[in-house]
């Protein structure tokens, strides 16, 4: 690679390494690299031009929606001062230096994207395996590295009932794995590669380890948006099918889904707990916005849980209509650039990806943890890389 590819490997490599590589303990904090480096990053606008497009802007308003709905919050006596309600705010400004790379890629070859994905796709299989496989005894240690020692997920993890793989819980680690599913599924119906085919298993097998249900279910909605969007004949479509349908049936017998099967059963008859404890946030959540609905009360970490198992009702209840707008905004104008740029590997990952969160939502959190926004921003940069190409191709520049 050149330099400017090395350049922007290192970036993307910052980046993404929120997603695979456990974060560091500072005190009370939990941070990222991705958080760490990210001035390191803003150096290379500076040497190459600052050039952005609208998400910079759009990751900029949410950033400060945050400020602002704790402020008017404080401002009007609805929650008591904690700078963690401000802090809250840095998880979407620390993406604007990486949003701040397109001079960089414009100078870039976009096969630098791919050769990311084989790195982050390779480490994230070696620890799901120690995890799997409690390989040479590290399943321990990898599982406390990445998850707070009063994490609740621990002991479930360790006695192999719900790998949390390098996510912050069970359920961050199956989306994770499922933005590679994706990836690798594109690249095994582009190329045919049957090494992707592999991959497949194995991460379908990853997925299920984690016993995360809405991650299953978006996974497969998912996946066959994919197969939608591709430009395979539509017998090899059907016979893709067939292999998922193998997939998913030879996973079985390596996973116990015991606590899937049951969890939805227990949905029907309303005796989850789980579901039920998520429908008391939807009704406090729908309490709050009622008293503020305009800029909701923002995180409240001194007053209300932080922890709200449905990115819908946090966004509600913490940002009220303001927040509704800027994400909604933001996620429409991930499935249209998505779909924009449908013709390219990038563009068809970005908008089956932002389909899976869309249902993710309802019970997780895609955008508002440090982790699973980090893939859509790559996803983004990956998809100006790629329609900077086209123009250039059709221009002749």
């Amino acid at each position: 690679m050149n330099k400017n590819n090395v350049y922007l490997f290192i970036c993307l490599f910052v980046l993404t390494t929120s997603i695979f590589f456990p974060p560091l303990k500072l005190g009370s904090y939990t941070l990222y690299l991705t958080t760490i480096f990210s001035l390191f990053v803003l150096l290379f606008p500076f040497l190459y031009g600052l050039k952005v497009n609208k998400f910079f802007f759009i990751t900029l308003l949410i950033g400060g929606g945050v400020l602002f709905s704790s402020a008017f919050s404080f401002s009007f006596g609805l929650t008591s001062y904690n700078i963690s309600n401000f802090v809250e705010a840095i998880k979407y400004l620390q993406f604007l230096p990486y949003l701040m790379l397109l001079s960089l890629i414009d100078r870039t070859d976009v096969e630098v994207f791919n050769k990311l994905m084989r790195v982050v796709i390779f480490l994230f299989v070696v620890v799901f395996v120690i995890q799997f496989f409690n390989f040479l005894n590290l399943k321990e240690f990898f599982l406390k590295i990445y998850l707070n020692n009063d994490s609740s997920h621990f002991e479930k993890a360790f006695s192999g009932w719900r790998l949390t793989l390098t996510g912050s819980d069970p359920n961050i680690g199956a989306g994770i794995a499922v933005f590679l599913i994706i990836y690798c599924l594109d690249k095994f119906l582009s190329t045919d590669r049957k090494l992707y085919l592999l991959i497949l298993g194995i991460l379908f097998v990853a997925i299920l380890s984690t016993q995360s249900r809405t991650a299953l279910l978006a996974s497969i909605i998912s996946m066959l948006i994919i197969l939608m969007v591709s430009k395979i004949k539509f017998l090899n479509k059907i016979i893709t099918c067939f292999i998922f349908y193998l997939l998913f049936f030879g996973s079985l017998y390596f996973v116990d889904i015991d606590y899937i099967i049951a969890g939805y059963e227990l949905s029907l008859t309303g005796d989850n707990e789980s579901a039920n404890v998520r429908v008391d946030n939807l009704n406090q959540g729908l309490l709050l916005f009622y008293d503020s609905p305009y800029f909701g009360y923002g995180p409240a970490k001194n007053e209300f849980n932080s922890i709200i198992d449905s990115e819908y009702v946090l966004i509600i209840q913490r940002y009220g209509l303001l927040g509704v707008f800027l994400f909604f905004y933001f996620i429409l104008s991930l499935l249209y650039y998505g779909y924009k740029a449908k013709n390219y590997s990038s563009g068809r990952v970005l908008l089956s990806y932002t389909i899976f969160t869309l249902i993710f939502m309802i019970t997780n959190n895609a955008y508002s943890g440090y982790q699973l926004m980090s893939i859509s921003i790559f996803l983004i940069l990956w998809v100006y890389s790629d329609l900077r190409k086209n123009f250039i191709l059709r221009v002749g520049v």
